[in-house]
């Protein structure tokens, strides 16, 4: 057992990483969000009351246990993922861990503390194992970081304030939360970092109000506003989508110098439809699409992130259509209509797939319930959700494993109806490297401006109904050579005659003309008048159809695809859990 532990001295303030910066003068479009935002009023509190504790049960316990835990299927626990060290010398006898087996399960994070303290040396031996599989520790290394995970507070600050020191044990607090930093500031610093973009809500408070208030209290205001802030800017100001692009629309009406505005949209207007309408008929059914798609192992990745990006629309239905870029340890949110709230709900789903077991299985029922208020569902669609719901904590989870805390950042619409797919394109074109998720099926115009105008952006399939609709062109459009490129301007078989492809051609030679940008904005759909689904463009109440039901089954990989309707009047249902205090006393 542990002995009585030692006193030790307070370690040294660290020195600050940097001087305050004013986000604005820097030219910035991103939106910092305060951390003084309702500091003083917020308590130190989950919205139930409770300190919020990342994983309060048995930390040998596993994530979610049948197939659908993994991202594609294939559940893999902690076991299954040591590789042996098969180079090691037979006559080198396995190390022990005494120390650790009396120990684990930690009672507390005081015991976490006072062991951290007793055996400095074995919890760094491994901590610098924990990352490296080929290491002999590294079994006992990731036992160590799960016993911690267990009992450490997200934020962990009660540790903070009772002042408990010691290199080691802030190092292990930060791997058990997926933050760097040795000492309490740095691995406050970047969990802040971590929830900048995440606002308060009318349940709760802005996630990183309550580190605010606690570095106030501890270090003193001058301390948090002259080299805590300054840090959590630097964390913040290093992300991959930092500094990202307003989202804009193309120009599309006549100038005073275009007089010849008129016959050059009618032209274009007859390109686009022989265009389009050529390529429509060119596609297979989206259904046969998807089947193909399904089988393809290496779009495992692909389909998590289209999975997230469902997910996230689930937890927002109005949201229409949601996008997703996945870059390092951030995830940037678009949508049809989308607001800050995208960040609280992708946090929400972060904060489930941080949990194990049980815990973790309450976390989905108490998803699955917001995601349906009313407390019911047909039975194919629930139990397809709550399959997305858990393959997505599993890809999350795996996520920090690699880049370490994720941070959300969410991009409200600046544009009205413009699709998400559309906003993502135009901040990947100045932050390249991000990798797309959608929630949904492209529409034809989406489809053929990343596949065809931008063909090189994302290194992905997308899958598309072939409707078109009128949809707001992002700025991209005004590029002659994206433009010229979305049209098959110079295509060996053109869709006019010479005179007018010639006409045509040469409108696009220099510039981009604002009329056939008009004649591809206002195209309507060839076939198919009646669709309902209007994938990311507008979306009509009721039962989600054909559409939205094949492309979750893709995303499901439950049942055979088919574009049959469900009679919403006979089909099963099934209610959904409710939590304790959801329910009737």
């Amino acid at each position: 057992m542990f002995k009585k532990s030692k006193k030790r001295s307070p370690s040294p303030s660290p020195s600050p990483r940097g001087t305050v910066v004013d986000l604005a003068a820097e030219g910035s479009d991103t939106e910092f969000i305060d951390l003084d935002e309702d500091s003083e009023e917020e308590e130190e509190v989950s919205s139930d009351g409770e300190p919020s504790v990342v994983s309060p049960i048995d930390p040998t316990a596993q994530p979610l246990g049948d197939e659908e835990s993994s991202i594609d299927g294939d559940a893999v626990t902690v076991e299954e993922s040591i590789d042996e060290d098969d180079s090691a010398d037979d006559d080198d006898p396995a190390p022990t861990y005494d120390e650790l087996d009396q120990n684990v399960p930690f009672f507390d994070v005081d015991h976490l503390w006072k062991f951290a303290g007793q055996h400095g040396d074995l919890v760094k031996r491994l901590l610098a194992a924990h990352d490296d599989p080929s290491s002999r520790d590294h079994p006992a290394a990731l036992r160590l970081v799960a016993a911690a995970r267990a009992v450490v507070p997200d934020p962990p600050l009660q540790p903070f304030r009772d002042g408990r020191e010691g290199t080691e044990f802030w190092q292990l607090v930060g791997k058990a939360l997926r933050v760097g930093g040795a000492d309490p500031i740095g691995v406050l610093a970047e969990l802040a970092a971590a929830w900048v973009y995440v606002p308060k809500t009318p349940k709760e408070p802005a996630p990183n109000s309550a580190i605010s208030l606690a570095v106030r209290e501890v270090k003193g205001e001058e301390f948090r506003a002259k080299q805590f802030v300054p840090m959590v800017q630097e964390f913040v100001k290093k992300g991959p989508f930092f500094g990202r692009p307003h989202v804009n629309v193309a120009r599309t009406k006549q100038s005073a110098t275009e007089t010849d505005w008129k016959d050059v949209r009618n032209i274009a207007r007859r390109w686009v439809r022989g265009m389009i309408t050529a390529r429509v008929n060119g596609l297979k059914g989206y259904e046969e699409t998807l089947s193909a798609m399904v089988k393809n192992k290496d779009l495992k990745e692909d389909r998590a992130r289209d999975r997230l990006a469902d997910m996230i629309y689930c937890l927002g239905r109005t949201r229409v259509c949601v996008a997703i870029l996945h870059k390092g340890n951030e995830i940037a949110v678009f949508a049809n209509s989308g607001d800050n709230t995208m960040a609280v709900s992708l946090e929400r789903l972060l904060k489930a797939s941080r949990l194990t077991g049980s815990t973790q299985s309450a976390a989905v029922d108490d998803l699955l319930t917001f995601m349906y208020p009313n407390k019911k569902a047909p039975q194919d669609e629930f139990a397809q959700t709550r399959r997305r719901l858990v393959k997505t904590l599993a890809y999350l989870a795996e996520l920090e494993s690699r880049h370490g805390r994720i941070r959300p950042v969410p991009v409200p619409t600046e544009v009205e109806g413009m699709h998400a797919e559309m906003q993502a394109a135009t901040v990947a074109r100045v932050k390249p490297g991000g990798k797309l998720g959608i929630s949904k099926l492209c529409c034809v115009k989406c489809w053929l401006a990343l596949t065809a105008g931008l063909p090189d952006l994302f290194d992905r399939p997308l899958a598309t109904h072939k409707n078109s609709y009128s949809w707001p062109p992002p700025q991209f459009l005004e590029e002659p050579e994206v433009l010229a490129r979305l049209l098959d301007l110079h295509t060996g078989k053109p869709y006019l005659g010479v005179e007018d492809t010639k006409r045509l051609r040469k409108e696009l030679e220099t510039k981009s003309h604002s009329a056939v940008v008009n004649a591809f904005e206002l195209f309507g759909d060839v076939t198919n008048k009646d669709v309902g689904y209007l994938s990311s463009g507008d979306e009509g109440a009721g039962e989600p159809d054909a559409h939205t039901t094949a492309y979750q089954r893709y995303l499901s990989r439950d049942e055979p695809l088919n574009k049959n309707k469900r009679d919403a009047t006979t089909a099963q249902t099934t209610v959904v859990p409710q939590t304790k205090k959801q329910k009737k006393t």
